[in-house]
């Protein structure tokens, strides 16, 4: 019996602590979602591109890359649109706020390049995005 209170007693004590060090801050979560709808959509286009130009080797017709590319990019717009909102809507200290805008811009300047098909312009664009989603990380963890 004493066994399963102390067992009990630790696992009451640990979990809380766990589930403090997994769960994020909302602002990193936005940052994090804005930079997953971005890489699926570039990683799906290099998928289909791959696809695209192995089926033309072989003298197959091949589906256009580009299609899937467009309907990513109007999704991810849409959702990197609606994560602004929700991230926006809650209150923050003007430096936060200035971050999130950053994020958000240089994100979308990401979505652009990658919409295009550009490149050229989607690493560029992509390290600026992660700069500015990291000054967003510290600034919240320090604030």
């Amino acid at each position: 019996m004493n066994k399963i209170l102390l067992a009990l007693f630790c696992f009451a004590s640990v979990a809380p602590v766990a589930h403090a060090q997994d769960s994020q801050k909302p602002e990193v979560a936005f940052a994090n979602t804005l930079f997953g709808i971005a890489h699926q959509c570039q990683f799906q286009y290099g998928l289909d591109r791959s696809l695209q130009d192995q089926a033309r080797s072989y003298g197959q017709a091949a589906p256009d890359a580009t299609e899937s590319l467009v309907s990513c990019y109007r999704a991810g717009k849409t959702d990197g649109k609606a994560a602004f909102d929700a991230i926006t809507s809650r209150p923050h200290n003007a430096q936060i706020k200035a971050d999130i805008k950053m994020a958000y811009a240089s994100w979308l300047t990401w979505m652009d390049a990658i919409g295009r098909a550009n490149e050229e312009e989607s690493p560029p664009a992509q390290r600026d995005f992660e700069k500015s989603a990291n000054i967003l990380k510290v600034d919240v963890e320090t604030d």
